[in-house]
């Protein structure tokens, strides 16, 4: 196994730097032109009706959507490292950890967001349309049990984490002992979950309707996440090239499935297919390993991907809106310093707080007593 100076498998580490990119570059470019009435919500902005760059039909043009492609690999990393932490700790330790690996920089970068919106909103003379209770709900990342929609674009992937988590922590030793036929299991669940869902939704009043098919969408990616998890066994030598591959396809179509009859059918054709390409480019990626040498540029990208992901989209959107509107810049110049403002705060929430409650976490796993889990084979 390849890994860096710091501990880390090297072809994870750069593939987090490109996801991170291609989430910033869909957002900034993609829903920027494409859903201008997102921009709107966020920014409190006038949109002018202005031709689209290049760069914006370009993407269009694309076998696959980048911003998805993004969230896919980063499920597929995370499914993947998951259990290199988990060695270091017992059950307990490793869901504080976790949790504190995600509250603090999310928490920081919420009300950052949150802040930089009201006042593009203020300044643009519009109401923020943010109620106390979605704040709440939001910052607590329970707002899919109660049918509240996220406030910063991105947090949704948040809370499929935190239950990848719970289900990791509670699921470890079966995952263990049954392997690839505990993930295509679950994935059967979750097929069967969200079939059940759309059934359920017309009889279902608004908000409980949103909760059930924000859960069913959950349930769905779980699995996804856990061919992560496949790609270490194999890593560990406890899974066969064949077996990998074979419930890697499977598992793939049983998700699929999952998302074109479920109760976020309507996305299917936007984005589902993207997450085929994740699991591709994560597989040649993986069988290239040995192969795959640092980059610095993406390595430093990938230290700072979890704040960049949380702050790139309010900050972006306003920035690129004032820039435009009341400066006068082009889309180009705009894009440029709005990136290197994300990329700025992004750096900041990175050493003033991520790096921190990372070392917090971390003393837990070392904590006098702790228990360990059994430290895994030496790698295929």
């Amino acid at each position: 196994m390849q890994e860096s100076a710091g501990g880390k498998v090297i072809f994870a580490d750069q593939l987090r730097g490109i996801a991170a990119l291609l989430v910033v570059l869909s957002h900034l470019v993609g829903v920027y032109w494409l859903e201008p009435e997102v921009v709107g919500i966020v920014t409190g902005a006038p949109w002018d009706i202005l031709p689209r760059p290049p760069a914006a039909t370009m993407l269009e043009l694309l076998p696959f959507n980048p911003g998805p492609l993004g969230v896919a690999l980063f499920f597929l990393i995370s499914g993947f490292v998951i259990p290199f932490s988990f060695r270091h700790h017992d059950r307990r330790s490793f869901l504080l950890a976790r949790a504190l690996r995600i509250y603090p920089t999310y928490l920081a970068a919420l009300f950052l967001g949150l802040a930089v919106r009201a006042a593009s909103c203020a300044y643009w003379g519009q109401p923020t349309g943010v109620h106390p209770l979605a704040v709440l709900a939001n910052a607590l990342l329970l707002h899919d049990l109660v049918g509240i929609g996220n406030l910063d674009l991105v947090n949704w992937t948040l809370v499929i984490e935190l239950k990848f988590y719970l289900l990791f922590a509670f699921a470890q030793p079966l995952l263990l002992r049954w392997r690839h036929g505990f993930v295509l299991g679950l994935a059967v669940v979750a097929l069967g979950i969200n079939l059940l869902a759309a059934l359920a939704m017309p009889l279902l009043p608004g908000r409980a309707g949103f909760a059930v098919a924000g859960l069913a969408q959950e349930a769905m990616f779980l699995p996804f996440m856990l061919l992560g998890t496949l790609f270490f066994l194999r890593m560990q030598g406890r899974l066969g090239w064949m077996a990998l591959l074979g419930s890697s396809a499977l598992g793939m179509a049983l998700f699929l499935l999952s998302w074109k009859y479920g109760p976020r059918g309507g996305t299917y054709d936007s984005a589902a297919l993207s997450y085929a390409w994740g699991l591709a480019i994560f597989t040649l990626c993986f069988l290239a390993r040995g192969w795959v040498a640092p980059v610095a540029v993406l390595h430093h990208l990938a230290s700072i991907s979890y704040p960049l992901y949380l702050v790139h989209s309010i900050l972006g959107f306003v920035l690129l809106r004032l820039l435009m509107l009341r400066f006068g810049l082009g889309y180009g110049p705009a894009l440029v310093l709005a990136l290197l403002a994300a990329l700025v705060l992004a750096w900041a929430l990175h050493h003033l707080v991520e790096r921190r409650s990372i070392a917090w976490g971390k003393a837990l796993g070392r904590a006098p007593g702790a228990a360990r889990a059994p430290q895994p084979v030496s790698p295929a």
